[in-house]
């Protein structure tokens, strides 16, 4: 029979005066390292330790470029934004098992490394630029002429923001109540305050600029049309009165 496997977790503590063992599980067991290079790294230590070239109290130092570098495999730093899952935050701390995290909400939330590593992970601060996609519609009594005259007007507006590129702003379907507007630019920034109060003022500046040639946002509607008893259909707005006839 093959035997079962051992746990993972194995410990032991050893009184060094006596050398009676103060704490056990599973000591015996065979076990594969962790990591070697902290295994040698210790050992170097040990041994400094021992010839008396470093002590307790001593600073070990550490280069730049090594401090910048993450400390983790999880391609996150303290400090940086990141997405997983549902849950958007700042990281607080990254420790050898968990990473805190303040989450816009405010709560703080705690997350294993083992299972942040299995999640994909977005990282904002490595972002160089954000995208922003608006979708809207006008009314189906929007002139043809001004209707090809909204992705101009849109284009003006993007480029009067300093941090805004213009990308397209096109119809692109018949919708049940409108005709459909799809507005795509960039922010150059990848600050998350920066983007809202861009897209802000382009909602503003779009909402101004439509009263003013008259253009119309759609929003669901619809109409019911009804017959006079003559059979004669009832319109549901005004309807023009033909002109009198002249005489000759």
């Amino acid at each position: 029979a093959v035997p079962a496997q051992p746990q993972k977790y194995a410990a032991i503590v050893v009184d060094v005066s006596t050398g009676k063992t103060l704490f056990e599980v599973n000591s015996r067991s065979q076990r594969y390292p962790a990591s070697l290079t902290k295994m040698m790294t210790l050992y170097m230590l040990f041994e400094a330790m021992e010839s008396g070239r470093v002590s307790k109290e001593t600073r070990i130092p550490v280069s730049d470029h090594a401090a910048s570098q993450p400390p983790t495999k999880l391609r996150f730093r303290r400090g940086e934004t990141i997405t997983f899952g549902s849950t958007t935050g700042t990281v607080m701390a990254i420790g050898l098992k968990t990473t805190r995290i303040r989450s816009i909400g405010g709560e703080e939330v705690v997350m294993s490394n083992a299972k942040l590593l299995d999640q994909q992970i977005q990282n904002w601060a490595v972002m160089e630029r954000r995208r922003v996609l608006l979708n809207f519609g006008v009314i189906y009594q929007t002139p043809p002429e001004m209707l090809a005259r909204i992705g101009m007007e849109v284009k003006e507006i993007i480029e009067a923001q300093p941090l805004a590129t213009f990308d397209h702003c096109q119809p692109y379907q018949f919708a049940a109540s409108s005709i459909d507007y799809e507005l795509v630019f960039f922010i150059e920034t990848p600050a998350g305050s920066d983007l809202v109060a861009v897209r802000a003022a382009v909602i503003l500046a779009m909402v101004r600029k439509f009263a003013e040639l008259g253009i119309e946002f759609a929003y669901p509607t619809q109409t019911t049309f009804t017959a006079a008893p003559d059979g004669r259909m009832v319109m549901p707005y005004p309807t023009p009165t033909p002109p009198e006839a002249t005489s000759g």
